[in-house]
């Protein structure tokens, strides 16, 4: 696998979603979920979650496109965990997409 430059950064404020829409109904029921649970539109305090969906249902781009049309276009700030290099790079190309 070859392994992304991620030396340059990326600039939040340009990014947009894709052309790719959430189709599964999975994932339209997960950005539902995340945008009835986060209320973004409410001051509330101390919210953060977890995205819990099965291996190989397009996670990291259903939480990507939420949070890019969500969360960081309302000046959120995002801290995104994961525990192998692999999920970083994935994290970083949709991101980038």
């Amino acid at each position: 696998m070859r392994v992304p430059d991620m030396s340059e950064p990326i600039i939040i404020e340009r990014c947009l979603s894709d052309s790719r829409d959430l189709i599964m109904p999975h994932q339209k029921e997960a950005v539902e979920a995340m945008s009835n649970y986060f209320e973004l539109d409410k001051d509330l305090q101390d919210r953060n979650g977890l995205l819990v969906m099965p291996t190989g249902s397009d996670k990291t781009y259903t939480a990507v496109n939420w949070l890019l049309s969500e969360g960081v276009s309302k000046g959120y700030r995002v801290v995104w965990l994961v525990h192998r290099q692999e999920l970083v790079e994935q994290t970083y190309q949709e991101f980038r997409k």
